[in-house]
């Protein structure tokens, strides 16, 4: 099983030959009992893309990629108000999700591309860090889609890219 403590000490000897040794420091470990965090989305809580067939969520610690599922996630249009919840919501096809263990980040692939408008994306159980804690709440960000092609995935739109001197073929000249 897993330890629940630690016990440390040290040791130090100089050029003469003389040792002295620390006291021990039993130091106790805490079990991971907190469910997993997110650190970060793209796009962007409040944030604007160009255009979108896939979002990210990025989390503090590593996740049981068993749990990255499409059940864990939704994503809404928020209809023509761009309100959550006010009965014109639409709600987007999900299909599939993946983990790259690398970035700690669960990757949404939608059925197809969406179309302009206001979203709400959302992050909840089934999915589980790598203890098995669960999810504990859900968690929605919103942003804008413009509907307006980005070649280079960049977030900036190709016409808007071209107008400030960028490449809308290549994301690092933004």
């Amino acid at each position: 099983g897993v330890p629940s403590s630690l016990t440390l000490s040290a040791q130090v000897a100089d050029t003469g030959g003389n040792v002295s040794s620390s006291d021990d420091l039993v130091v106790s470990l805490t079990p991971d009992n907190l469910p997993p965090e997110i650190a970060g989305t793209h796009p962007a809580n409040g944030g604007i893309v160009g255009e979108l067939d896939a979002f990210e969520v990025f989390f503090l610690e590593a996740l049981d990629p068993a749990s990255v599922t499409p059940a864990a996630f939704s994503l809404t249009h928020l209809g023509g108000d761009g309100v959550l919840g006010s009965g014109d919501d639409v709600p987007v096809a999900i299909l599939g999700a993946s983990y790259d263990a690398g970035r700690r980040a669960a990757r949404v692939i939608l059925n197809s591309p969406v179309s302009a408008g206001y979203f709400a994306a959302t992050t909840s159980a089934p999915l589980a860090d790598a203890r098995g804690n669960v999810m504990a709440a859900t968690s929605t960000f919103r942003f804008h889609v413009l509907g307006l092609p980005d070649g280079d995935g960049d977030g900036l739109p190709d016409a808007m890219e071209a107008s400030v001197g960028g490449d809308p073929s290549n994301p690092d000249t933004d």
